[in-house]
């Protein structure tokens, strides 16, 4: 990091920047912040933010063959310590960032006409009315509840 920009620390960590972390950085992070007496107190805080970008698991079995079954899904394992008495193995991998498909007007020309036979119907393109054959959905009555058997309204 250069420095006009501020050291990340647990306390400093919020859900935007933790996308900028890597495995390694939360480990270490989580180390230097063993040493701070309110960890205990924000454990569950500091896990949701990081389960935010991250996938995180405790390994509950500390076998190596399990161990590596995590590494060999790409896993990060190490140690941190959730209160003074307790330390707990994890596994640790960062989430891949998902990217909302880009919808440009070539795109959504393209939809229309789908969504036209899907639907079995001519919509319009503007809120305007129309000659006839072209129809909105609003003027399209909603369609009722089917009645059941045996039952006289």
């Amino acid at each position: 990091m250069n420095e006009t920009t501020k050291t990340l620390t647990l306390k400093t960590l919020n859900k935007s920047n933790v996308w900028d972390l890597q495995e390694n950085d939360v480990f270490r992070m989580w180390e230097a912040a063993e040493k701070d007496a309110d960890l205990k107190d924000n454990v569950r805080h500091y896990q949701d933010v990081i389960r935010s970008a991250f996938d995180m698991e405790e390994i509950k079995i500390d076998k190596p063959e399990v161990v590596k079954k995590y590494e060999a899904r790409g896993f990060k394992v190490g140690m941190i310590r959730v209160d003074e008495a307790n330390k707990v193995k994890i596994g640790i991998k960062k989430r891949p960032i998902m990217r909302p498909p880009h919808l440009s007007r070539q795109t959504y020309r393209g939809a229309r006409p789908q969504l036209r036979r899907w639907m079995g119907l001519a919509l319009a393109e503007h809120s305007g009315h129309h000659p006839v054959g072209i129809r909105h959905l609003h003027h399209y009555p909603s369609p009722r509840p089917s009645s059941q058997k045996g039952r006289h309204v």
